[in-house]
């Protein structure tokens, strides 16, 4: 509820987009940076400072993330102590390296500092059970504000003067982008990420558990027109953001495929300061349903703006599965978002009663305080799940080229969300292509599922 209100608040004064535009892409002033994410270097220049470190003592969690430099070093088998027979974590620690969005409207939106609680308290609760083959794990962070210019700098501050083993890292679309080559040029791996980019989906050195905005756009499209004959379909990307482009040419092709017709194609910016002109063209347009390959945000300033106009269009919305999977933004929509559709490729409350896996996160996560539906928490945990089997399996001699060699060597793994289990290899990596269809019972708050998981292919 915290967390809804919140959102709700926030988009009801539009102060987050005041906030962020200044410092994200889209935004004053980001244009220069968006104009050097193609180069070998990933736009990286001299590191910035970012003042004085914060380091906690053994045993403890940071402090909550205040400024650029925050480290967490938890255990030094104190807690393993406490906790029974497993022996103490000893050594130079195993370094795990993140970027969070902290000092911007999107680190409230989408709970960072909740993704760094999850993040310590999982490198704990490894600490007190002997950490990995005897070495304590390490969380080395910082606030990249959600600029990638900066967020790239902060990378490479963790490469070469942190020593970072990998990232792990599931909300810094844009600084993870920007930064892929100059990471691929340096044997450090990304494990985890959002996905909305498709370099998510073409560097061997990225891992994501996600699938990629154009395959669940060409699902959507399928869905609406092939299974439910709906042929009139208004489609909503955000044209100056790659993942969020393809995925809206994705729904209009599976639209087209079926015979349907695509009344209206809204390509909007994410941080504009007003949405109405774009809902009165999409309602001008009359389509019996809107199809959003948007960010969560996105859709909740389009839901927000349809609310206030008095617009529902006669067969509702739907969603790519970033919405789905965060259950703040879907709670705002209210008794308005009744009926919504959206797909989703990993597991919820509807389908998890029998999944052992899910429910021991499920378990952990509600006795630590994190909501387990969420999408972010899930996806933050697989990671670091994935990143605790790869480096156990790397043995003694743990280097960032025999970690990537534990990770495509990996059996197929299961984290408990996705409908198989993960399997990279060699790479690039696309290791999730299943999905399901949801819709929204505003009573119940929850997303029922209307189609069983099954793999989705590409356009």
């Amino acid at each position: 509820m915290r967390r809804t209100m919140k959102v709700l608040a926030m988009l009801s004064t539009l102060g987050l987009l005041a906030a962020c535009a200044s410092t994200v892409p889209g935004g004053a002033g980001q244009n220069a940076a968006l104009a050097t994410r193609n180069q070998a270097t990933g736009g990286l220049g001299p590191t910035a400072a970012t003042g004085p470190g914060q380091t906690s003592g053994p045993g403890q969690t940071s402090t909550q993330a205040s400024g650029n430099d925050q480290t967490a070093a938890v255990g030094d088998g104190s807690q393993a102590d406490a906790a029974g027979p497993a022996q103490a974590a000893s050594g130079d620690p195993i370094k795990i390296g993140a970027i969070f969005p902290v000092g911007s409207g999107f680190g409230q939106v989408l709970d960072a500092n909740g993704l760094i609680g999850i993040s310590e308290k999982y490198i704990a609760k490894i600490n007190a059970e002997g950490g990995i083959n005897g070495r304590p794990v390490q969380l080395v962070w910082y606030d990249d504000g959600f600029d990638p210019t900066k967020g790239v700098e902060l990378v490479r501050k963790l490469v070469e003067q942190d020593q970072v083993l990998a990232l792990v890292n599931p909300i810094t679309t844009f600084t993870i982008e920007n930064a892929a080559q100059y990471l691929a040029d340096n044997g450090v791996t990304t494990i985890a990420p959002d996905g909305y980019q498709a370099i998510s989906y073409q560097s061997p050195w990225i891992y994501p558990v996600t699938n990629f905005f154009d395959r669940q756009g060409y699902r959507i499209g399928k869905y609406l027109s092939c299974d439910l004959g709906i042929k009139r379909v208004g489609v909503w990307s955000i044209g100056t953001y790659d993942g969020s482009r393809r995925g809206g040419d994705a729904i209009v092709k599976g639209v087209q495929e079926c015979g349907g017709t695509v009344t209206d194609r809204e390509d909007v910016s994410m941080w504009e300061a007003n949405f109405t002109p774009f809902i009165l063209r999409m309602r001008g347009s009359n389509p019996d349903v809107i199809a959003s390959s948007m960010h969560p945000l996105g859709d909740a300033l389009m839901v927000t703006t349809a609310q206030a106009q008095n617009y529902k269009p006669p067969k509702g919305m739907m969603f790519l599965s970033a919405t789905a999977g965060f259950s703040a933004i879907a709670e705002g929509f209210g008794d308005y978002g009744n009926g919504f559709y959206a797909v989703s490729e990993f597991d919820g409350a509807s389908v998890s009663a029998d999944n052992q896996k899910f429910q021991e996160f499920a378990s952990w996560a509600r006795d630590n305080g994190f909501n387990p539906l969420d999408r972010f928490p899930q996806q933050m945990w697989a990671g670091l799940e994935i990143f605790r089997t790869a480096a156990t399996s790397a043995g003694a001699n743990l280097d960032r080229a025999s970690f990537k060699a534990a990770l495509d060597a990996l059996p197929a793994f299961d984290f408990g969300f996705a409908c198989q289990p993960i399997q990279f290899g060699a790479g690039p990596h696309d290791p999730n292509p299943c999905l399901r269809v949801v819709q929204w019972d505003a009573s119940d708050k929850v997303w029922n599922t209307v189609v069983p998981f099954a793999p989705a292919p590409k356009p």
